[in-house]
């Protein structure tokens, strides 16, 4: 997903993705700036419209057009964000993160990549809990399945409290349900679709991509005031949760 007036984003996120490997379309997002009023009203709900930034708009709008995409093509969507980080041989740890959870269950709609909040397997969350208390939605955590591939351990579970969207894979069934559930952008788009509990929410541990949190697009601290020095620092090494984004 990539806005076109960011093409330096797109350079990024085509070497990364290039470097591993990875065989990629390009989604032009929704750009939240050129939605006039009218658009909002069809698009965002009233709350949506008096709390969101246009970026959120613009971020929760191109999911959606992501996911149209997945039903349309009757399989399995792996989405990324334009600022992702891959991990080391991304592409063939991420075939058998899907391989293994596809082995396990055919009932999955969501097998997250990357991803922010309390998802350690462990519990080691970090300041990612202190969100999670304000944010979003628990579900149980559980262990599904563990294996060791190409001498890579990975670990399939049900993650506590996730956020991010930054890579994870969609099933078309998983898509049509977000689709259903998500019709108006009404807050950020990863606390709102993860948040429903009849989602079939998975993740490898362990993560196999990261967020630059450089440059961002919905409206963070970050992009707000530049001109001040914010504190920055790791709030979680696992996920790579930035407290100055």
């Amino acid at each position: 997903i990539n806005l076109p007036r960011h093409p330096h984003r797109l350079e990024h996120v085509s070497r990364e993705l290039s470097s591993a490997g990875v065989k990629f379309d390009t989604t032009k997002a929704i750009d939240g700036l050129e939605l006039v009023e009218d658009d909002l009203s069809l698009n965002a709900t009233r709350l949506g419209r008096w709390f969101m930034t246009p970026g959120m708009v613009g971020c929760f709008l191109s999911h959606r057009r992501c996911w149209e995409r997945c039903v349309e093509s009757g399989r399995p969507l792996l989405i990324f964000e334009d600022d992702v980080l891959l991990a080391r041989d991304f592409s063939s740890r991420a075939a058998d993160a899907l391989e293994q959870l596809s082995a396990e269950t055919d009932d999955w709609d969501v097998l997250l990549l990357g991803a922010m909040g309390c998802v350690h397997p462990e519990g080691r969350f970090g300041l990612n809990m202190a969100a999670s208390l304000v944010g979003g939605r628990w579900r149980r955590r559980r262990r599904v399945s563990f294996s060791v591939r190409h001498d890579e351990p990975c670990l399939i579970h049900i993650p506590l409290c996730p956020y991010g969207m930054h890579a994870y894979v969609v099933s078309p069934k998983g898509a049509s349900k977000l689709l259903a559930r998500c019709p108006r952008a009404s807050y950020h788009v990863d606390v709102v679709a993860w948040g429903y509990q009849d989602l079939e929410v998975y993740a490898c541990h362990p993560l196999l991509a990261r967020q630059t949190h450089n440059d961002t697009t919905i409206g963070g601290l970050h992009s707000r005031w530049q001109g001040l020095k914010l504190p920055s620092f790791t709030g979680d090494s696992y996920t790579g949760f930035e407290f100055g984004w």
